[in-house]
């Protein structure tokens, strides 16, 4: 019975970090119809810009907010330079455009960050948790990292049927024409959906 209840809370913890990826594809879906095959590639190259800020005695947390805000330049970025040339045209063109982004940043992280494999600290403990005697499948880390997770979708949720930007940026996704005589600039919400 410990076995079970240690694989499944296990379980849960790696399907939230899959949910999280999975997530973030969905915003880039919802928010520009386009499906981004080098969203791993953009998560590893925060990841590292993290990384290198701890290891250089950031505290936590600010390099945590430093990510954050390298992956919304990031992102806006690459829909400005990348993706935006080829808006309009076929579907492919942009599938294949994250395709080669994917590639393109695994070599400059390779480049930049070296390819020896590194553990990232975490925030809370990630010792298991015991109760009594027993010890718990799950630490605090899988704790906060569900809560997160679920944090971040129900915000996602609220963003996309609840709010007057979710609204234009599923316009603009899809259909930018209508979108572009109603007023809504459609331009500066795709930016924001990859951002």
């Amino acid at each position: 019975m410990q076995q079970f209840l240690d694989t499944t809370l296990g379980g849960l913890v790696l399907g939230a970090v899959y949910a999280a990826f999975a997530l973030a594809l969905c915003l880039i879906w919802r928010s520009t119809r386009i499906v981004n095959f080098a969203q791993a590639a953009m998560a590893m190259v925060t990841t590292y810009i993290a990384l290198s800020l701890i290891n250089a005695d950031v505290p936590y947390w600010v390099a945590f907010l430093a990510a954050i805000a390298a992956g919304f330049g990031l992102g806006a970025v690459i829909e400005r330079v990348i993706i935006r040339p080829v808006e309009g045209k076929a579907e492919l063109n942009a599938v294949i455009l994250t395709l080669g982004l994917f590639m393109v940043l695994h070599g400059l992280t390779a480049i930049t960050f070296g390819v020896q494999h590194r553990g990232f600290p975490a925030p809370v403990s990630t010792n298991a948790i015991n109760v009594g005697d027993t010890s718990i499948g799950i630490t605090p880390f899988g704790i906060l990292t569900i809560v997160v997770v679920a944090v971040v979708m129900a915000g996602l949720v609220v963003l996309f049927r609840f709010t007057d930007l979710g609204l234009r940026m599923r316009a603009s996704a899809f259909n930018g024409e209508v979108s572009r005589l109603l007023g809504v600039r459609v331009g500066r919400m795709l930016t924001l959906g990859w951002a």
